[in-house]
């Protein structure tokens, strides 16, 4: 599922760009994930309709200003 692969590169960002707190920021990047890519589309797999499509979208828009909120809390830190 292509979810995870977004997940899962987005967990990696810390071995590229050095992070002071980089447990804390795959943590926060795996909970939006989590919370914005796994659980609508799990959903949407499961009933086949438009609307669950159109959550899982709506969800999936906000997962990259999720991991940049939670990247930009740990640079205030």
């Amino acid at each position: 599922m292509l979810a995870c692969a977004t997940i899962a590169s987005s967990l990696l960002l810390p071995l590229v760009i050095p992070v002071r707190f980089a447990l804390l920021f795959q943590a926060g990047a795996l909970a939006a994930g989590v919370i914005l890519l796994v659980i609508p589309g799990i959903r949407w797999l499961r009933d086949q309709q438009t609307k669950s499509a159109m959550l899982f979208f709506n969800r999936a828009c906000f997962y990259p200003l999720a991991v940049f909120v939670v990247a930009g809390i740990l640079v205030i830190l």
